[in-house]
Formats: structure tokens, sequence, C-alpha cells
């Protein structure tokens, strides 16, 4: 399930306006795309947003941890405990950690016409009427990109999961608490 989790944490490029592909094969316009691919994750605060949805799905997990450990042992995980595992979620994907990846991924995947009708957008320069043929074609490819975008995050991270598992026992069992999961 970790790409699921992965791709949760992807909504924010949905922000983006959704996205298009082009290949790019000329070197010196590909750099070009890629400050513009890292200005179009500026200008759409993707982030903010990334880290916002990072520490919303850490508060989810945690509360889901608790929740078992309750239920199971009647038994609430001490505030200290939560902060330690709510840390490496913090600390793993944190979005200096993604986004020159993101970036190149956006940067291979449009055009520089693509790249900058989407700037446009995200500064609120509206759309020509003109550009809603190549706007509709880059929603229409937000599907790989949000793909490769959530493959490329899953091969970064370690995640936490198993970090979470062994402060809770371990915690647990210096309490002498038993713990019978489902």
């Amino acid at each position: 399930m970790p790409g699921s989790i992965a791709q949760k944490f992807l909504s924010p490029l949905c922000l983006l306006g959704s996205l298009t592909v082009s290949t790019l094969l000329a070197l010196p316009a590909q750099a070009d795309n890629l400050s513009e691919a890292q200005r179009l994750l500026r200008i759409a605060e993707t982030g903010a947003a990334f880290e916002n949805q990072a520490r919303w799905q850490a508060r989810q997990l945690i509360h889901n941890y608790s929740v078992i450990i309750n239920r199971n042992s009647n038994y609430r995980l001490p505030a200290q405990l939560q902060r330690r595992i709510a840390d490496c979620y913090e600390r793993v994907y944190r979005w200096e950690n993604f986004a020159q990846g993101i970036a190149r991924i956006l940067a291979q995947n449009f055009s520089p016409e693509e790249m900058q009708l989407l700037i446009d957008f995200h500064r609120n320069l509206g759309m020509p009427p003109g550009k809603i043929e190549l706007f509709k074609s880059a929603m229409a490819k937000s599907g790989r990109i949000s793909e490769q975008s959530a493959d490329f995050i899953f091969a970064q991270t370690r995640g936490c999961v198993a970090q979470d598992a062994d402060l809770i026992l371990e915690h647990l069992q210096q309490q002498d608490i038993e713990f019978h999961p489902l």
C-alpha cells in the first residue's frame, strides 16, 4: 500500500491544473524547462500544500495507531511517542526532499508552451480562448505525471511505518503492557 499513501501525498500536484506530456529533445530547452517547472511549483505553492498534506496524513496514521492500541490494550499512546512518530514523517516527507525530482518530471512532460500556460494560469493571468485545447490536453495527462511522481517519491523514501511499529512495540514492552494485535 505504500504507493497509495504516496499518491495521497501528491494531491497538491493536482493543484497544478493537472499536467501534459510533450517530450523535450534539446538539452538547453530542458534546462530552461526545468527552471520553469521549478517556477511553476513555487507559484502554485506546491511545497506548502505537499507538506500540509504530509502533516495531515501523519496525524491520521498516528490517530489510527492510537485507536488500535487503545482497543487492544486499553492504553493511550503518550504525546512524546506520538511526537517521535510525527517527526519521522516530517523529516522523510519534507518538500525539499522531492522538489527537484518533481520539477524534473514536469520538465520532461511539458513543452515550454504548456509550462507557460500553467504558470500564467496559476498567476491568475487567465487563459486565452485559443489555449483551451492545450489546457485540456494538460488536464488529460495528469494521471501519468501523478504516477511518475508517486513512483519517484516511493523510490526516494524508506517510509516510517516500520520505525513506527518498532517505537510503539518497544514502548509498550517498556511499560509492561500486553498488546494483542487483531
